[in-house]
Parts: structure tokens; C-alpha cells; sequence
């Protein structure tokens, strides 16, 4: 039973520092937006809309696609919806009413990749991903993203939709990057270590310019081809792995990431692609609120609050005036403080006057 208690005072502390509102949400949502509208601004509708395999070309508005706003839009050049799918796009990118356009970027992002006639990896992940956003920012009621906010305490209703749909997008984001690195290993080029020597040489995606001459000089030797290939799969299991694990390793995820896609950027292209994974990564490993105080019982929360010897309290305050769990040597009051810093709450610990 004592187990079961300190799993969910774990599990109130990580709801409660997790910051749903830093900036590096809004950084990932923007990435993903530029990203969607490079796609539209620099292809054109026919390009995007192919005939595939003697299909006519799409969108297919059929079932639930009915709903996508290319669908809505009768018209054969789509002028209308794509202008509307940009200025979407823009408004998340300024970060203009977060809550809201959440809303609408996930139905852009739903219309790009059940709509368009050869959606890559990248489109179909942000169709997910948005959706995903939309109950990470529902409780943002900023004007406009970007801008700072005091930090006030939302409902534990809100909180807690917040933090779970942070969860749901790291789990999303670790099981996108542990598949694709060890589904490789069912392709006997992965295997034996050869294929980036024929992904750097394909006709319509291989590398091109200088990043192409570097890149084919690597994969003529049977060792620079073997640690391209096996590397890239170390990388993707490994940004799983790190991405559910702590504020640290989430960072170190991060980094692979943004290391990963702006070599795949550099040697074959797909902007789009690499834009949408490295802004979802980007939400997925923000890191957790350092410093918050419960208002109801004063109890202090975070890192820097157990380096300075304050115990964490979930709800348990030790005596009828609901002060918060102290040291040994400490008898303090905590009081909270609200500051300008969307990061963090003051605590001003006053010595106790009798």
C-alpha cells in the first residue's frame, strides 16, 4: 500500500512540474507549422496530387476525409483552402491564440496527410501529433504564445490532461523512432550494413552537390557505408529510449534528433519531413517546471527545492496552519509569491516569529 502511495505522490509531483506552457512548446508547434507550410508554398496542388497507380488523383473525399478542408473546397486548384491551410499555419506560427489554433492546426495537419496524393511519414506523424496538442495547450489562454505569463495554478483536471497528453506524445514520439530503427533490421541491406550506399545514390532521393560527393566518398569504403548505415540506426533506438526517460537524457534526445534529420536535410532532402519530427520532439522532451508551490498547503515541489533540503509534500501539511515539510534544522513559513517568470514560482522562506 506504502508502494501504491509513493507511486502517486510521484506521479502528483511530475503533474505538477510539468510546464505545458514554455516557450519550447510553442517552438515545436511552430517548427511543425513551417514545416507544413513549406509544403504548400512551395508545391503546387497538381505536384501534390498526382495520378497514382492509375488512381485518380486525390483527395478521395470519402468517409471521414469528407472533413478535410481540401474537401470542403470543390474547386480543382484548391486556391481557397490552401490560402485558408497558410493562414492557419501562420497564426500558430506567431503563436496567436494557442488554445484555439491547436484546434485548427490539427485539422490542417488531418487535411494534408488524408488528402494529398503521396503523404510521407512526416505528414502522417503530424496529423497525430496536433491532436496531441490540442490537450497539451487547451488550458493556455494567452493572447499570444510567445508573450511571458504569470505562472497560476490551473485545476488538477487540467493539470493533469496536460501532463498526460505530454506523456502520450513521448510514448508516440518512442515507439515512431524504436520502430523504424529496429524494423531495419528486416531489410537484409540494413543488416549487412550496405544500404545508405544505395540511399545516397538513388536517382530521385540521393544526395546531391557537395553534401552528395561527401557522402558518396563515406559509403565507397565497405566501413564509412556499414557506420552510416548501423549508425543511423543506433540513433533512432537510442532518441526512443532517452525520450521517456528523465529531464537529461531528454535533452540528449533532442540533440540526436536535430543531429539526425539535419543530415538527412543536408544528404537527401525532405525539409518537411525532418521539420515535423524535430518540432514534436521538441514538445516531447521540454522539460519539467523546477519550482511550484501547492496552494492549498504551501508544500514546495521541484529540484531546487530538495537541494535546499525542503522535503516534497504531496497534500500533507504537519500541523493545522498547512505548513509545508521542512528539514530537520528548518522551521520556516513558505510563502507563495507570484513573479512575472512563466518558469517558476518564488518561495520566500521567512524564519518563524513567535
Amino acid at each position: 500500500m506504502r508502494t501504491i502511495s509513493q507511486v502517486l505522490n510521484k506521479i502528483t509531483v511530475s503533474v505538477s512540474e510539468y510546464a505545458s506552457l514554455r516557450r519550447s512548446t510553442q517552438v515545436g508547434r511552430s517548427v511543425i507549422a513551417a514545416a507544413q507550410l513549406s509544403i504548400l508554398a512551395l508545391t503546387s496542388w497538381a505536384n501534390l496530387t498526382p495520378e497514382v497507380l492509375g488512381h485518380k488523383p486525390a483527395p478521395a473525399c470519402i468517409s471521414v476525409v469528407k472533413a478535410s478542408l481540401f474537401c470542403v473546397d470543390t474547386s480543382d486548384d484548391k486556391v481557397i483552402s490552401r490560402f485558408i491551410a497558410a493562414g492557419i499555419l501562420i497564426l500558430v506560427i506567431i503563436g496567436f491564440l494557442p488554445a484555439v489554433t491547436a484546434v485548427l492546426h490539427a485539422w490542417v495537419a488531418f487535411s494534408l496527410s488524408t488528402s494529398i496524393g503521396l503523404p510521407d511519414g512526416g505528414d502522417s506523424a503530424a496529423a497525430v501529433v496536433t491532436i496531441i496538442i490540442i490537450f497539451i495547450t487547451a488550458r493556455d489562454t494567452r493572447l499570444f504564445a510567445w508573450g511571458r505569463s504569470d505562472p497560476i495554478w490551473s485545476s488538477s483536471v487540467t493539470d493533469g490532461i496536460a501532463w498526460g497528453a505530454w506523456w502520450i506524445l513521448r510514448l508516440q514520439m518512442a515507439f515512431i523512432y524504436i520502430e523504424s530503427g529496429l524494423s531495419k533490421f528486416g531489410t537484409a541491406e540494413w543488416m549487412n550494413g550496405s544500404a545508405m550506399h544505395y540511399v545516397v545514390r538513388d536517382p530521385s532521393f540521393g544526395a546531391s552537390g557537395p553534401a552528395g560527393l561527401l557522402a558518396r566518398g563515406i559509403t565507397n569504403t565497405a566501413v564509412g557505408t556499414a557506420a552510416v548505415t548501423w549508425g543511423t540506426i543506433v540513433l533512432e533506438v537510442a532518441v526512443g529510449v532517452l525520450i521517456l526517460a528523465g529531464p537529461r537524457a531528454r535533452r540528449w534526445a533532442l540533440s540526436l534528433v536535430i543531429a539526425l534529420h539535419l543530415g538527412i536535410i543536408i544528404v537527401i532532402g525532405l525539409w518537411s519531413f525532418a521539420g515535423i519530427m524535430m518540432g514534436a520532439v521538441i514538445i516531447a522532451a521540454t522539460p519539467r517546471q523546477h519550482l511550484l508551490i501547492a496552494p492549498d498547503t504551501g508544500a514546495a515541489f521541484g529540484p531546487e527545492v530538495s537541494e535546499k533540503g525542503v522535503e516534497s509534500s504531496i497534500g500533507s501539511p504537519t500541523s493545522e496552519n498547512h505548513e509545508p515539510n521542512l528539514g530537520a534544522n528548518q522551521s520556516p513559513t513558505a510563502t507563495q509569491i507570484p513573479h512575472k517568470d512563466q518558469r517558476s514560482m518564488i518561495i520566500c522562506v521567512a524564519s518563524k516569529s513567535q
